[in-house]
């Protein structure tokens, strides 16, 4: 059985977007709105750079190997983002996830998780473990 511990911090990996990656994510959301695709668009409206969608974040959790959900069967429950600023293409943003939360009910386990991006936004997630053994 995996132990879990509130805290448990992975490392931290600089994530870059490129504006092609942005790009496709809008598309298949059916975005049109100028400031995701037009970089004098969004410099216009005060962005170094073509803005992420709010919820781009999610594509994040994919770089950052999180130990404790290797080999895990998971699904996700729900998930909130918070911003300071907005994000923006071609900038480096320092990640981590961290573990915020950990309840038990039956035989499945929720776990809370906090993407940290930089000092300028975060994402909330819990995730649920399915048939952990031993519980």
């Amino acid at each position: 059985m995996t132990e879990y511990r509130i805290g448990d911090r992975t490392e931290v990996v600089p994530i870059i977007v490129k504006r092609e990656d942005v790009f496709a994510f809008v598309k298949a959301l059916g975005d049109n709105q100028q400031i995701f695709y037009d970089v004098e668009a969004a410099k216009t409206a005060g962005f170094n750079d073509i803005l992420l969608p709010l919820t781009y974040p999610t594509i994040f959790w994919q770089s950052i190997p999180i130990p404790w959900l290797d080999n895990q069967t998971i699904v996700q429950v729900d998930q909130a983002f918070h911003y300071q600023r907005p994000l923006t293409a071609n900038t480096e943003y320092d990640c981590y996830i961290e573990l915020k939360n950990i309840q038990k009910l039956r035989n499945h386990i929720f776990l809370k998780h906090c993407l940290f991006i930089s000092d300028c936004a975060r994402s909330e997630t819990t995730v649920m473990i399915q048939g952990e053994e031993g519980l």
